[in-house]
C-alpha cells in the first residue's frame, strides 16, 4: 500500500513538474512573466483594467495607506517592479500601470508612443484613480514620463523617485538600435548595455522572439525620443518637492551624468548610488534599493 502511494506521488510530481520545466525551456520569457504575476498575486496585488478614452490600460494595485504610483521603462511592464513593490505594499497603496503599448495594455497601431502621449496616459490614469496628489516612482523611460508629468503638474506630486532614468540631453555610448533587437548579436549587445547577468543562449533566443513581436512600438517610441522635443533640460524649475535619484554605478544605458544634469536643475534632489549594479538596479539590486525608496517615501 505504501509503495502504491509513493508511486502515485511520484507520478503526480512528474505530471506537474515536467510541464513546468518544458514551459521554462521552450518559453522562458513568458514563464518569467508568469512567475512575477503569481508572486504579485501572493503578495496581495490585484490585476485590473481601466478604460482611458479609447484605450484599455492594465495595472496592479495592492495595499493600503498613502498612494505611490510606479511607471516602468521602455519595453517593460508593470510587473518589472515586483521586487520593489512587494516590499512596500504593507505600508502604502501601490499602483503600477502598464503604459500604452506595453504589458497587457492596448497597443493601438495609430499611436506615436511618445513621452508626451505616455505622460497624458499617466495623467488620465491618476484621474481615473481619483489621485489628486500622490508619490511617483519612475524607472528609465518611466522616469522621463514621471519627471515630465511632475514638471507640468507639480501640485499633484508629493514626492518623486527616479531610478536609472532618462529625460536630459546626453550622447549614448551605444547604438540605440540594439534596444529593438533584430538578431542574436543585437540581443547580446542589449544585455550588455543594460548590465544584465549572464544569460543562457536559449533564453536569448526566446527574448529575441518575444521582443520582435513588439519592436514596432519600441522603434516608434525611440524615433519620438530622438527628435528631442520632449527633452527636459531647462524645464524643471517647478519641480521643487523632495526628489530621490537612485542609480547603478555601472549603468551604461542611462549613465550617472544624466543624474548630475538633473541635480543642476533640482538641487534639492538626493543622490544614491549602488556600486555593483547597472541599469537594472531596481531588480538586480532590489535589496539595496528597497530601503532607500522606503525611507524616502516614509
Amino acid at each position: 500500500m505504501m509503495k502504491i502511494t509513493r508511486r502515485r506521488l511520484l507520478v503526480l510530481a512528474i505530471v506537474i513538474i515536467v510541464p513546468i520545466v518544458l514551459a521554462f525551456l521552450l518559453r522562458p520569457t513568458e514563464s518569467y512573466f508568469f512567475v512575477d504575476r503569481m508572486l504579485l498575486w501572493w503578495a496581495g496585488f490585484e490585476s485590473r483594467y481601466v478604460q482611458l478614452g479609447p484605450n484599455r490600460i492594465h495595472y496592479y494595485v495592492g495595499g493600503e495607506g498613502s498612494p505611490v504610483v510606479f511607471v516602468h521603462g521602455l519595453g517593460g511592464r508593470a510587473s518589472n517592479w515586483r521586487p520593489l513593490i512587494t516590499g512596500l505594499v504593507s505600508k502604502h497603496r501601490i499602483l503600477a500601470l502598464d503604459l500604452l503599448g506595453y504589458g497587457d495594455s492596448d497597443k493601438p497601431e495609430d499611436a506615436d508612443y511618445s513621452i508626451a502621449l505616455q505622460t497624458d496616459i499617466l495623467r488620465q490614469f491618476l484621474d481615473s484613480q481619483q489621485l489628486s496628489k500622490t508619490q511617483l516612482v519612475g524607472w528609465s523611460m518611466g522616469g522621463w514620463i514621471a519627471l515630465n508629468f511632475t514638471s507640468r503638474w507639480p501640485e499633484r506630486i508629493e514626492r518623486l523617485a527616479l531610478t536609472a532614468s532618462v529625460g536630459m540631453r546626453f550622447e549614448p555610448s551605444f547604438d540605440v538600435r540594439v534596444l529593438h533587437p533584430e538578431t542574436l548579436e543585437d540581443v547580446r549587445e542589449m544585455l550588455r548595455v543594460v548590465s544584465a547577468p549572464s544569460t543562457p543562449g536559449f533564453v536569448q533566443r526566446d527574448l529575441l522572439r518575444v521582443m520582435k513581436r513588439e519592436n514596432w512600438i519600441i522603434k516608434r517610441a525611440l524615433d519620438s525620443m530622438l527628435t528631442g522635443r520632449d527633452i527636459l533640460d531647462g524645464r524643471l524649475a517647478e519641480v521643487r518637492m523632495p526628489v530621490l535619484l537612485v542609480w547603478g554605478e555601472k549603468d551604461i544605458l542611462t549613465p550617472i551624468s544624466i543624474a548630475d544634469s538633473m541635480r543642476v536643475e533640482m538641487p534639492q534632489a538626493q543622490m544614491k548610488t549602488v556600486p555593483v549594479c547597472g541599469h537594472l538596479v531596481p531588480v538586480q539590486c532590489a535589496r539595496d534599493v528597497l530601503p532607500l525608496v522606503e525611507q524616502f517615501l516614509n
